[in-house]
């Protein structure tokens, strides 16, 4: 469901959307399960116990992940270069009818040829000398958001368990749909009031879940868990900046989704190299239930990962699978709308869930008795969050009771016939 009015229009689904949908749901599972790895490494380096915490760290692999995306970006363009023609310029206007005018006439430009050249000239006057009809540094705001975002939720990821960082990222759906009301000017149709409030009902049932239960299934404390939980929902607020930020760039320009992820990641990735200078200098201290320990200091994860090759492998995961993941996330977006795009990321946290309550079940601690309850609390708040994000984007829908949605499907209703 889009629209960037009063109306609200139905996405009719291609089979190149299916492809983009199911892309971003295994890259984006396989991201978040290599992230959940990373944080559970623990090396022991000359005697000495390392534990992973880096967020900031993690942040700048996932930039990095994101700049691949502009080799692909190049790529096309040569390719397109080479086998197609440029189709960002119109083709000269044929001179068929001018050779069937009089010889002495044959070389005065017709009035189709110097509609063209004036054409062409504006188009040629709007790129800007990277051959961009864009001003590039327009991405640096939605970068500095998926910065400060993908930090504060690597720092929950830390502290709760990957199902319930998985699900509480849903809550984005409730942001985004509020800021759209506010800044993008669509309305909310009381189904999609409905479906924000089902997600309300899943967040507060998963968020209940992590501070009574998580700890019972991963060892940690409740504590812990609720710093977790806070810091994820905090990021969906910036999660929801970003995405509408993103929708109201693509609306007003033509922009390849390679290009922009990869100057998403060119800046982001700037943003972290920053972070990471002052957090590895300062030596700065937080406490965590290990003991105090510096909050991300850049020399000490380069030596975890060259002296434990699990760590090696999962951050290469992870950098590979982010880059995949946002290509195909910012591609729906584009084709589609910023919901949908939440809808499919919220579907990947059944995988995540399952993957999660599976590796639960192997620990020698753990048990079907002790998780089962567990097991029904976060499904009720899954089923929750599944029923709000169906109402939200319209796949669900009750009949209209506002007086101005009424109005808003007369005035739908006479446009399509």
């Amino acid at each position: 469901m889009t629209g960037g009015g009063a109306t609200t229009t139905a996405v009719v689904l291609l089979p190149h959307h299916y492809i983009l949908a199911i892309g971003m749901l295994i890259f984006g599972s396989l991201n978040t399960i290599a992230s959940e790895y990373q944080n559970s490494a623990d090396c022991v380096i000359d005697g000495e116990k390392y534990i992973w915490f880096h967020p900031l760290f993690q942040t700048a692999m996932m930039f990095v992940g994101e700049m691949l995306c502009l080799i692909a970006y190049f790529f096309n363009i040569i390719f397109e270069r080479i086998f197609f023609k440029d189709e960002n310029f119109p083709l000269e206007p044929s001179s068929q009818n001018n050779e069937e005018k009089d010889p002495l006439l044959k070389d005065s430009p017709s009035d189709v040829e110097k509609q063209w050249l004036l054409d062409n000239t504006e188009i040629k006057k709007k790129k800007n000398f990277l051959g961009l009809d864009f001003n590039p540094l327009i991405f640096m705001i939605p970068a500095f958001c998926d910065c400060l975002a993908s930090t504060l939720m690597f720092v929950g990821l830390q502290k709760t368990s990957a199902s319930v960082y998985q699900m509480l990222r849903s809550a984005s759906v409730i942001f985004t749909g509020l800021f759209s009301f506010l800044f993008l000017k669509e309305i909310l149709f009381s189904f999609q009031i409905l479906g924000l409030i089902f997600v309300v009902l899943g967040v507060t049932t998963v968020g209940i879940y992590s501070i009574l239960g998580d700890s019972t299934s991963s060892g940690g404390s409740s504590s812990d868990a609720a710093i977790g939980d806070v810091c994820i929902i905090v990021a969906q607020v910036i999660v929801a900046t970003q995405m509408v930020i993103e929708r109201k760039f693509l609306t007003n320009y033509s922009i390849s989704p390679l290009l922009v992820v990869g100057l998403e990641g060119v800046y982001g990735f700037t943003y972290s190299v920053i972070g990471l200078v002052i957090t590895t200098t300062t030596g700065l201290l937080i406490n965590t239930s290990s003991g105090p320990q510096e909050f991300d200091d850049a020399l000490n994860a380069f030596k975890m990962i060259g002296n434990c090759p699990d760590l090696v492998i999962w951050c290469s995961i992870s950098i590979f699978s982010i880059a995949f993941f946002n290509s195909f996330g910012i591609a729906v977006t584009s084709y589609l709308s910023a919901t949908h795009r939440l809808t499919i990321d919220t579907l990947r946290t059944l995988i995540v869930w399952v993957f999660s309550m599976l590796t639960n079940l192997w620990m020698p601690t753990n048990s079907w008795q002790v998780l089962e309850p567990l097991v029904a609390l976060q499904a009720a708040g899954f089923l929750f969050m599944v029923f709000g994000v169906t109402f939200f984007n319209g796949i669900l829908k009750t009949k209209p009771i506002f007086q101005y949605e009424k109005k808003a499907l007369e005035v739908e209703e006479s446009i399509n016939k």
